[in-house]
């Protein structure tokens, strides 16, 4: 305790910031440091404390984040952070983020988090248990939303993102923190905000993404959180904007659409979320479908496509999915095993006039961008 109020003491004082980033040169001996098991003690005892939110603030905004980068992959790094970042009140660090820092805050994370193997140092970060209650309260704070969102939009953040994504520890956090209460309505105020419809159009098109929903999708209890979340008022808005973003701005629904048909496991998991209650009747007749101008972007979806690529990717998936959606039902209804296979091989190779094109398309595109 001693020794804690002495640091304090110290890191209250007016140029203590500047002095510590330049210490950050040893980055190696100070990243050995965070080994001593007597340190997160120390810590521990001036969290809290008045002065020090204030010196990381600034430590963070005149440290080098190549430097800074170097010591943050130290193995005893990130759970040390952890444990004291839990330590602290999401609201108190929340309003440290906020009014002129925001925005230079959220570029000092963007530009730190775009050094090399930051992507796994972020994973095993949040792999300390509670990380994901505490951001889930940090994000329902208004200012700490404010800056959820400006660090999102930062440019090169969704490039960590997708790295992120990549490591079982970043995936099994995003699951556990969209299961926080609260967290739908966060997601719904972000998909209110045109240029965030746009960051998730962006990602969602990357293949690291679309295996992340897939494993969301196939996660017990997930699809009908999803389904839960496009349920509340603007989420099906959001949809027809990214949908609209694909076709119009990217022209990459194609791509999309190809890269859910490649995957195995495509079909199930759409089944899945189909037959998740609420979703066909709710989702995509009541709130989906009724999306004024929503019929002229599909007509563009479709030219966009062609008949090749709505014969090739779009009817086949459309039929497979709302196959084994049945197979799924009629499993479930009868209490047989699980797991069924379902060949539609034969089925699929006669399917190809051109008048089924339009409703199967139809089917796909609002099961498709629905997910």
């Amino acid at each position: 305790p001693k020794a804690g109020r002495a640091v304090l003491k110290l890191l209250r004082t007016d140029h203590a910031p500047q002095g510590v980033a330049h210490m950050l040169r040893h980055h190696v001996a100070l990243a050995r440091a965070c080994e001593d098991p007597d340190l997160e003690g120390t810590i521990a005892s001036m969290v809290g404390e008045e002065g020090l939110g204030v010196f990381v603030r600034s430590f963070l905004l005149a440290a080098d984040d190549r430097k800074l980068a170097r010591f943050l992959r130290g193995p005893a790094v990130a759970p040390l952070i952890a444990s004291q970042v839990l330590r602290c009140d999401p609201h108190a660090a929340a309003a440290l983020v906020t009014g002129r820092y925001r925005e230079a805050l959220a570029d000092v994370v963007a530009r730190l988090f775009s050094r090399p193997h930051m992507g796994a140092w972020g994973a095993r970060l949040v792999a300390v248990p509670g990380t994901e209650a505490w951001v889930a309260t940090f994000c329902q704070d208004p200012r700490g939303a404010a800056f959820a969102r400006q660090v999102l939009l930062s440019k090169g953040y969704a490039d960590w993102v997708e790295k992120f994504l990549r490591h079982e520890d970043g995936k099994a956090f995003v699951m556990r923190l969209l299961q926080q209460p609260g967290m739908t309505r966060f997601v719904t105020w972000l998909n209110h905000d045109y240029a965030m419809c746009r960051w998730f159009a962006e990602i969602a098109a990357r293949e690291t993404t679309i295996d992340f929903i897939m494993d969301m999708l196939m996660t017990p209890g997930l699809d009908r959180l999803i389904t839960s979340l496009l349920l509340r008022p603007g989420n099906s808005a959001s949809l027809k904007t990214i949908l609209e973003h694909w076709v119009r701005a990217e022209r990459s629904l194609g791509k999309v659409i190809s890269s859910w048909a490649e995957r195995p496991r495509a079909a199930k998991g759409l089944a899945r979320l189909v037959i998740s209650p609420g979703f066909l009747d709710g989702v995509v007749l009541q709130r989906l479908l009724l999306q004024p101008g929503l019929a002229k972007v599909v007509v563009e979806a479709m030219l966009l496509l062609g008949a090749r690529g709505l014969r090739e990717t779009v009817l086949p998936l459309a039929v497979t999915t709302l196959a084994t959606a049945a197979s799924i039902t009629s499993v479930e209804a009868l209490g047989v095993f699980e797991g069924l296979d379902t060949d539609l091989g034969a089925f699929l190779g006669e399917v190809g006039s051109v008048d089924m094109f339009a409703d199967g398309a139809m089917a796909i595109l609002a099961i498709v961008l629905s997910t």
